[in-house]
């Protein structure tokens, strides 16, 4: 009987490719030559010296691959981004170019690349790198004498790109960044009772949600989630304080002191119940509004002091 084949986590996934190139340059002459000329190395022969996964950026992040080797003549690193699904992160093919200067100011006559490896439908930012590598042309590049570890290891990258087609592309939204900068800080600053969420390299557009936000007298099973939106129709946000999971006697309390203006609903499928209350809406269109964030923090400790209340 045939084993099913469980989908690997994103992570996982684009790690596992890293690993998988990584092998392919240091162990695989014809893969390197080949892939070189895919970015434009005019030779023959790329001779691999080194090759490290998942290489810092001089401080500003980490990239993917760092391969460092020799082209006519010449000393060659090619740094490189592997997309399967996610868009491109803040400024990262910038980053990536500040730490190509870096290293070629660094070394007199070095070359260095900036690569981007993604599905051949992907746009993102790939005109910003210095050359763009489909993975299926990656695919295609891999070789082996055993047919069965050809297919094997060809069969990575066809998971990662069945995966793009079944997903699609999320692109990293800046103005979605922005507004939820301007939340975390305002929060922060004026709502420090409350333990807020830290701000994440990249959103995309339909990033909602702040979650999880928590305060000292929640147990683990008890937390907010800010929805600074919850539908295309609705025009406002809401201040959830979830529950999950529930026990039943706590979940008859619950209901039996809900006030008129709190809204019940189920949470994660029945993981959970969750109490709601209304607030102004607020998105990329709106920026960040200080009142917006100021009456959603004055929900939150509205059902703070009712959760307070509850548990006396």
């Amino acid at each position: 009987m045939g084993r099913k084949e469980l989908p690997l986590r994103k992570a996982s996934q684009e790690e596992e490719i890293d690993r998988l190139l990584e092998e392919e340059f240091l162990c695989s002459p014809s893969f390197a030559a080949d892939y070189g000329r895919l970015c434009g190395l005019k030779s023959d022969e790329f001779n691999v010296r080194s090759c490290v996964a998942q290489p810092s950026l001089g401080g500003q992040g980490f990239g993917d691959l760092l391969v460092e080797g020799r082209c006519n003549k010449i000393d060659v690193v090619l740094l490189i981004e592997n997309k399967i699904t996610a868009g491109p992160a803040i400024r990262q093919a910038q980053r990536y170019r500040a730490f190509a200067d870096h290293l070629m100011e660094a070394e007199d006559g070095l070359v260095v690349l900036t690569v981007l490896n993604a599905p051949s439908g992907y746009h993102g930012e790939r005109d910003q790198y210095d050359a763009f590598v489909t993975l299926e042309d990656v695919r295609a590049l891999i070789r082996s004498d055993s047919p069965s570890r050809e297919a094997f290891r060809r069969s990575i990258i066809s998971r990662a790109l069945n995966k793009k087609q079944a997903g699609g592309v999320n692109i990293a939204d800046p103005r979605m960044h922005e507004l939820k900068m301007g939340i975390l800080a305002w929060m922060t600053k004026n709502a420090s009772e409350f333990s807020i969420p830290e701000l994440r390299a990249e959103y995309y557009d339909g990033d909602s949600w702040l979650n999880p936000i928590s305060h000292p007298d929640f147990p683990s099973s008890v937390w907010f989630r800010y929805r600074k939106w919850t539908s295309a129709k609705a025009n406002e946000g809401r201040i959830d304080l979830i529950f999950s999971p529930v026990s039943e006697d706590d979940e008859k309390k619950i209901r039996a002191h809900l006030l008129p203006e709190m809204a019940l609903a189920t949470f994660s499928k029945g993981k959970g119940i969750l109490v709601s209350l209304p607030v102004p809406m607020m998105n990329q269109d709106t920026g960040f509004v200080e009142q917006t964030c100021s009456d959603a923090v004055t929900q939150m400790r509205r059902l703070l002091s009712w959760y307070q209340a509850l548990k006396k």
